[in-house]
């Protein structure tokens, strides 16, 4: 419990007293929101239940345990988190991911500058444009990645020449 002085003049109504010694002192604080950890059903699990290494985090967002089971098969990596197959928007994005790439590694050699950026604005285009189209984040944050490539071999490009 923190001391304070006391005070000049008579606390406030709403202020506590420690009658001992006649100083004032902190209220305790507003009772915390239930932690306790649930499953997809709300019932209650005991943390002995939890798998050897597994901490208990209640103030984190409740999604489940997402436990793995031994010999079961991890989930594949995949770009369409909304359970939907969508091949031309991923094909853009590999275009657009390759292309970056590539742009930005021919946009460092100065011979290869016209190449460079036409590949590079080409995948700068075609990524905005998916950008707009796309529905699923990984997606996005790939097609970020060779947004940025492009852009970066696009201006490695027009330092080096351009279409000269």
């Amino acid at each position: 419990m923190m001391v304070l002085p006391p005070p000049a003049a008579p606390p406030s109504r709403g202020a506590p007293q420690d009658s001992s010694r006649g100083l004032r002192r902190i209220p305790p604080l507003i009772r915390r929101e239930d932690t306790r950890l649930t499953d997809n059903q709300g019932k209650l699990i005991r943390e002995s239940a939890l798998p050897k290494g597994v901490a208990v985090m209640p103030d984190t967002i409740k999604s489940g345990l997402g436990r793995i089971k031994a010999g079961s098969v991890r989930p594949e990596l995949t770009l369409d988190t909304d359970g939907k197959p969508h091949p031309v928007q991923g094909g853009l994005t590999a275009f657009t991911l390759l292309g970056g790439a590539l742009a930005f590694a021919t946009g460092l050699i100065v011979v290869t500058h016209v190449f460079a950026l036409v590949l590079g604005a080409a995948a700068l285009v075609v990524g905005l444009y998916t950008q707009m189209i796309s529905v699923a984040r990984p997606q996005r944050v790939v097609l970020m990645t060779g947004v940025v490539a492009a852009f970066v071999g696009t201006c490695l490009a027009i330092a080096h020449g351009g279409f000269s």
